[in-house]
């Protein structure tokens, strides 16, 4: 005999970080919800102008969704924009930044893990992308570093692990700091040397509530060490290059 397979209504919010295109007009969104974390859902009728769900279930739209749960399956019945973050679609780079933003939630959250701590770190760095002149190379290192934090690795900048003293390295193998003689000693070594400036900016985004940990000043040449100490832990971490990086770091140059 087969069985019915039962279906259940869900309500949450999340943002749409990945979007393909099926059949004449419809879409498989990839959600990164608040509730359930990252999920793929079917969204019919969405690539028409005039579809009731179109504009809730666009490319980094932040929305309030109704999904009918059939199995593993899911189905879009309802979005709501809650946010659009449409101004950061007229910059090509933040547009860039964004899809590498979703690539990473995309990688780091999972379906059944509660995505709010993913969450918090990007909607804040959409929200500033859509400012005018956003500080690329500084919202991109707060958002990567706090969603590492999310995905529990949580680097330790508060001491250098081995107790010695001389020069200070960060390991992004291990996300902790160590010395120039241990630096030395480690054949495998993967992370870079960091400077008291840099340093101090690890540790304040690691420390800082998310609404304040975009806000601090760095010289523009300690910038570009913190966005590539932040990038290569990430990439360490997820053990994953991520395909929307390379056309970034071109805008970026």
């Amino acid at each position: 005999m087969k069985t019915t397979k039962q279906s259940k209504k869900i309500t949450t919010t999340g943002l749409v970080i990945k979007t393909v295109d099926v059949g004449e007009s419809n879409r498989i969104l990839t959600l990164l919800c608040k509730d359930i974390g990252v999920v793929s859902a079917f969204a019919g009728g969405v690539r028409k102008p005039t579809g009731k769900l179109t504009p809730g279930c666009s490319i980094f739209v932040y929305s309030q969704f109704v999904l009918t749960k059939t199995g593993e399956r899911y189905r879009v019945d309802e979005a709501v924009p809650q946010e659009l973050f449409f101004n950061l679609r007229y910059d090509i780079t933040s547009v860039a930044l964004a899809s590498y933003f979703c690539e990473l939630l995309a990688r780091s959250s999972l379906e059944g893990t509660p995505g709010e701590t993913f969450l918090s770190p990007v909607l804040n760095g959409l929200y500033l992308l859509c400012k005018e002149n956003p500080n690329y190379l500084l919202i991109k290192s707060v958002v990567e570093l706090k969603l590492m934090c999310a995905a529990g690795f949580m680097p330790d900048f508060t001491e250098i692990s081995c107790g010695h003293n001389g020069g200070v390295w960060f390991d992004y193998t291990g996300g902790n700091l160590i010395c120039d003689k241990c630096r030395a000693q480690n054949t495998r070594f993967v992370g870079a040397k960091l400077s008291k400036t840099v340093l101090d900016a690890l540790l304040y985004i690691v420390q800082s509530d998310i609404k304040k940990a975009f806000s601090f000043d760095i010289p523009q040449k300690d910038l570009k060490m913190l966005s590539n100490i932040c990038e290569g832990y990430v990439a360490e971490q997820i053990e994953y290059k991520c395909k929307t990086l390379k056309s970034l770091k071109e805008l970026l140059k």
